[in-house]
């Protein structure tokens, strides 16, 4: 679409090269974008900024203290594409009906990997049922760790999953997520008939589809707060995906070193065999 690339270049004052990139942006279906912080934007509708084409791709980038308004549900809203090695971090909701504050998956082929959401809050005085930090309606949530947000007045501050065949939440972790309706699944919140498999989340019944109930026993590695060491539940206990071969983890490390971890972070320890005669 050009004429919307054009558009927004005029809108924006917008002269030059940059607004030869949006026309060029606006001209294919799909695309990559990386290495991109959005900063400080709101929207009062479904999502600040949204993937919803087979090729759209949003990689190695930032979302941060971004607002939402009257009804609206996620900053990052995907209902096609892929996020992957993203972080939404610090962002709100002010309204009393938000459904969810940094995430919305909303589409079978939505798929979000390898993220971090960390420090999202909802503020909104209404009290709902839901209010988590990220929201799986369809789509796929996988190898994410969610960590830190602040539900509000509701009964979920990390991630809700709807009873759906469709919506896929594996290779987890939710913690130390609040909120103040209620007292269980601040962390994850599953409608009946939902179901997670090789999760971390106190909210969790352990052992049952590889779920793990313990602390992850977070340690700072290499500067990421959220790493981990080999004494983790979360070390080695996700389950391997064919999208691991060759990938990398949130830090931009190899994302199949052993057998691989639960969250957006990957151990480097490399297992080793003793042998003795």
């Amino acid at each position: 679409m050009p004429v919307v690339g054009f558009t927004l270049a005029k809108a924006f004052g917008f002269t030059g090269e940059l607004a030869a990139g949006c026309v060029l942006v606006g001209s294919v279906a799909g695309g990559t974008a990386s290495n991109v912080l959005v900063y400080a934007c709101g929207s009062d509708k479904d999502g600040a900024v949204r993937l919803r084409g087979p090729d759209a791709r949003l990689v190695d980038s930032q979302v941060r203290n971004c607002k939402l308004w009257s009804g609206s549900a996620g900053i990052l809203m995907i209902t096609e594409g892929l996020a992957d090695r993203v972080t939404l971090g610090s962002c709100s909701g002010t309204y009393g009906n938000t459904t969810s504050t940094a995430l919305l998956l909303n589409g079978t082929n939505a798929v979000c990997r390898n993220c971090l959401l960390v420090g999202n809050s909802d503020s909104g005085g209404a009290a709902t049922a839901v209010k988590p930090a990220v929201r799986v309606t369809k789509g796929v949530l996988e190898n994410c760790t969610v960590v830190g947000n602040n539900g509000g007045t509701s009964s979920c501050g990390g991630i809700y999953v709807a009873a759906d065949a469709d919506a896929i939440v594996r290779n987890c972790i939710s913690v130390g997520n609040v909120a103040t309706l209620g007292e269980t699944t601040k962390n994850a919140q599953l409608a009946d008939g939902a179901s997670v498999s090789h999760c971390c989340s106190p909210d969790l019944e352990n052992g049952v589809n590889g779920n793990v109930s313990a602390d992850p026993q977070f340690q700072t590695v290499n500067g990421f707060a959220y790493g981990f060491r080999s004494t983790s539940p979360c070390f080695s206990a996700g389950e391997k995906l064919d999208w691991m071969k060759g990938a990398l983890d949130y830090l931009g490390q190899p994302r199949l070193v052993n057998a691989p971890e639960i969250g957006c972070f990957e151990s480097q320890v490399k297992g080793f065999m003793l042998m003795l005669k």
